[in-house]
């Protein structure tokens, strides 16, 4: 395998003076045991197409159709890292001498290759990215000639080019890998090194030969797997390394810090070990910003339209649309970490946390500047996070609400119950002009009435009524085009079914709802095991919604939980390769 890696290395670098290096795509690179496996998006939220109503039915609560006395992990696609994930893991492969200002050029927009999406292949754009940033690095640290240089840590005039080699070396890639080296990497490494030696004349240009390959090899990029030989009936359990990776890139989007890192070579990452340790990273910087993107990407609050009507425009400007989706991002690190922590809170508590500008657009008196404090909403009117802007000015349209993206995203995000598209020839109602004057209400109504229309707009349409007291931007209203605005309205699916007067009392009865407990753990195992929901993953969904409802909805526990899960803990052995 070595040689094999080498050879292909060495067939580029030759030709480019360690301008790039091999190939890191795993179809091609004989070092992924893994093979292409296709991946799943992991940005999109997964959907439960058997959400009808009932908690069997959402979350798998009252049925468990495997046996789960053993277990099961669903398949485990190979995916590389995210491209916030790679960014992070270039700034903890730098050694402590390296120099934070030299860094700045490390940032998530300009110098990370677009890897936006985990997938099992490379583009060819994707690897001379890679390359050029591998590069860059090496070169980098090779180049550094101040005292605390990363090759000053050894004297090579005096120990020799060999164990300096080594002594440099080894815990550089072993943090790139994030697991201990074995006899095959040493020796691939001395190879790389006198490759770059022969081609560059000096200790060196050896050295960033290292660097260049070691951030160019699955193992960097990728997030590999092999087990520890321990089978469970189909499944064979993970190595310290490789729970200590998972865990961390779940938590925190970032490698193992060195806490988890040593505890993973000291082989005690059991359960309680794990438990332990994913404790302790809640709540850290890097968790909160994790559990903050996950709910952007939930809820698409990244997705804030500036297309309003010109009567908004000279205030809906870009710093009132970045603080709506601040706000609402303190919102959500408040309710969960330093709040009541539960999914009632979420979705119900009437607070909301404002800046000047934001506050003067909507009117809340008393807060100036760019201080950010928290206010109490008056609760007949606001409701957790959907009644806040970044969510309602996100799914609305041009200088209209929109009831049927409101309505859809509610049921997608947490009644795991969307339609899908329309049928075919059939005209999306928001691309349909108005035929008649009347309130939006009225205007959907008659758009959508039709019986082939309401199999799917019965639900998406009630529930997007109940927002029509918030205009476009999110703003109160009582009228809508001269009329008084209706709320009221039916949900006729879930547990959460039955009538109500308006947005408050609607997402209050979800907000309570065990199906919506159940369709939002639904979500956090797409996010933890960085795919859609399958088939396989029922034990494990039942029994974390049943410890989620009967916890009254606590977020933590439920992400704590996460890691004790058979897809979390194991592979299935059919995946692995010979």
């Amino acid at each position: 395998m070595s040689t094999l890696r080498t050879a292909a290395w060495l067939a580029v670098a030759a030709a480019t003076q360690l301008g790039c290096g091999k190939t890191n795509d795993p179809a091609t690179n004989p070092r992924s045991n893994a093979g292409p496996a296709g991946a799943a998006g992991v940005g999109s939220a997964p959907t439960n197409p058997t959400a009808a109503g009932g908690v069997g039915g959402v979350g798998g609560v009252a049925d468990m159709p495997l046996a789960c006395d053993t277990p099961h992990p669903g398949p485990a696609p190979l995916g590389r890292l995210r491209n916030a994930e790679l960014n992070r893991s270039l700034r903890s492969f730098m050694p402590a001498g390296s120099g934070a200002a030299q860094l700045q050029w490390l940032t998530e927009t300009e110098t990370a290759p677009p890897l936006d999406e985990p997938a099992s292949r490379l583009s060819d754009g994707e690897l001379g990215s890679v390359n050029s940033l591998a590069h860059e690095i090496a070169k980098l640290l090779a180049d550094d000639a101040s005292s605390s240089g990363w090759l000053a840590g050894c004297d090579v005039a005096l120990k020799g080019e060999a164990p300096c080699r080594d002594l440099l070396a080894e815990p550089l890639v072993e943090r790139a890998y994030r697991r201990a080296l074995d006899d095959d990497d040493r020796a691939e490494l001395a190879d790389i090194f006198a490759i770059g030696r022969q081609l560059g004349g000096d200790f060196k240009s050896g050295m960033r030969a290292i660097v260049e390959f070691a951030l160019q090899t699955p193992d960097f990029l990728y997030l590999l797997e092999q087990g520890n030989g321990k089978v469970s009936g189909d499944a064979v359990e993970l190595t310290s390394y490789e729970m200590a990776a998972r865990l961390a890139y779940f938590l925190t989007g970032s490698p193992p810090d060195d806490e988890l890192f040593q505890a993973a070579r000291d082989g005690t990452l059991e359960p309680d070990e794990v438990t332990a340790q994913a404790q302790r990273l809640l709540g850290s910087p890097q968790n909160r910003a994790i559990v903050s993107g996950f709910y952007s990407r939930l809820f698409s609050l990244d997705v804030v339209n500036p297309n309003v009507d010109p009567t908004f425009a000279p205030l809906l400007n870009q710093q009132v649309i970045e603080a709506m989706r601040e706000g609402s991002l303190r919102f959500i690190e408040d309710v969960t970490f330093d709040g009541p922590g539960t999914f009632e809170a979420l979705l119900s508590e009437p607070s909301e946390w404002v800046n000047g500008p934001l506050a003067t657009f909507y009117g809340l008196p008393g807060v100036n500047g760019n201080d950010w404090q928290k206010v109490e909403l008056d609760p007949t009117r606001a409701a957790g996070l959907f009644t806040q802007p970044a969510f309602l000015v996100a799914a609305s349209y041009s200088s209209r609400t929109h009831p049927v993206q409101r309505g859809r995203a509610i049921l997608s995000s947490v009644l795991c119950s969307a339609p899908g598209l329309p049928p075919p020839g059939v005209i999306a109602a928001v691309d349909v002009p108005p035929a008649v004057s009347g309130t939006t209400r009225q205007l959907l109504e008659a758009e959508t009435g039709a019986a082939p229309c309401q199999n799917c707009h019965r639900d998406m349409n009630a529930i997007g009524f109940a927002f029509e007291h918030y205009d476009a931007v999110g703003r109160w209203r009582d009228v809508d085009s001269g009329l008084p605005v209706d709320s009221s309205g039916e949900l006729a699916i879930t547990d959460a079914r039955g009538p109500f007067r308006d947005a408050v009392e609607l997402v209050h009865h979800i907000a309570t709802s065990d199906d919506a407990k159940a369709c939002f753990v639904t979500q956090w195992l797409g996010d933890a095991y960085r795919r859609a929901e399958m088939p396989e993953d029922a034990c494990s969904k039942a029994e974390l919604a049943q410890a989620f409802i009967a916890s009254g909805g606590n977020i933590t526990q439920l992400v704590v939980a996460l890691s004790q899960t058979d897809n979390f803990r194991y592979r299935l052995k059919a995946e692995l390769a010979p």
